[in-house]
């Protein structure tokens, strides 16, 4: 679903998560427009380690865990 379901553990955190996620599938939009017009090098750089991409997908990643603890937590109380 859309996750509406967590908002209420955590405003805060869902609302940067819903962000987050949203940068991330822009980013992965932009390396696909890259590809299609030839332009591997630019795809190539926003692929790097230490690019947006990678660094975006992390956070989205950390993210998701952190709310999923929360969700733990809570169905545990």
């Amino acid at each position: 679903g859309d996750g509406s379901a967590y908002r209420d553990l955590n405003p805060n955190l869902f609302d940067e998560l819903k962000n987050s996620h949203a940068d991330f599938h822009k980013t992965a939009g932009q390396i696909i427009e890259h590809i299609d017009n030839k332009n591997t090098k630019a795809a190539d750089k926003l692929l790097s380690p230490t690019c947006h991409y990678v660094q975006i997908s992390d956070k989205t990643i950390e993210l998701i865990e952190q709310l999923e603890i929360i969700s733990k937590d809570d169905k545990a109380a």
